[in-house]
């Protein structure tokens, strides 16, 4: 297969046939452009969203509101707190709720986290790994962090659709050679849609 690109308002689709093309297009897209970051799924039809979303979304839409879905999501940190008594934790970052969630994600809790990687070849890793799914194409994602951050710098962190921040403790090492950070954004929020309508003129997502 050859090398295909569309587009889709502002956000960008490249087909490819193998992975010397993928490794092209990340020389020659990607290679000189600071500010991407990456996730790779193992399909192209799944949305990007975190667990707690997907999750939420298999119940009846009485659960995928926002009411039900902050209420869900309080009781799964509120838990997993009370379970996590005697594991090892930094003090200094205890009271940061952030910091349980990563704590959480890294002991497979559902979590409104969504992993990203500054490498898009273990984004691509990741794609692969589910690569065996029938009729069904890995794919990876790319956003260009920093357009997100510069379109919400002014907005209040409470109010903000979506957001990026790096792991705040250094105690998951493989978090940390996985070049790994997160986002978290507003409950059930469509990213691609969210890229194009707030960058109708530019390349932000592919």
């Amino acid at each position: 297969m050859r090398e295909t690109t569309y587009n889709h308002n502002s956000v960008q689709f490249i087909e490819l046939g193998n992975w010397h093309e993928f490794v092209k297009v990340i020389d020659e897209v990607f290679a000189d452009k600071y500010g991407y970051v990456f996730r790779g799924q193992s399909s192209h039809h799944w949305e990007i969203e975190p667990t707690l979303d997907r999750k939420l979304k298999l119940f009846t839409e009485e659960f995928s509101n926002i009411t039900t879905y902050d209420f869900v999501k309080e009781m799964l940190l509120n838990d997993f707190k009370s379970n996590s008594r005697g594991m090892k934790a930094s003090h200094s970052f205890a009271k940061d709720d952030l910091y349980w969630w990563e704590l959480g994600q890294h002991h497979g809790l559902l979590t409104p986290l969504l992993d990203w990687s500054r490498s898009p070849f273990v984004a691509a890793f990741f794609a692969m790994s589910g690569a065996e799914i029938d009729g069904e194409h890995p794919c990876v994602w790319a956003i260009h962090k920093n357009s997100v951050k510069s379109k919400t710098e002014n907005i209040n962190p409470s109010e903000l659709d979506i957001h990026f921040h790096d792991p705040i403790s250094s105690s998951n090492q493989r978090l940390l050679r996985q070049q790994g950070l997160f986002s978290i954004s507003k409950p059930l929020l469509n990213i691609p849609e969210w890229v194009e309508e707030n960058f109708k003129d530019d390349d932000c997502i592919t």
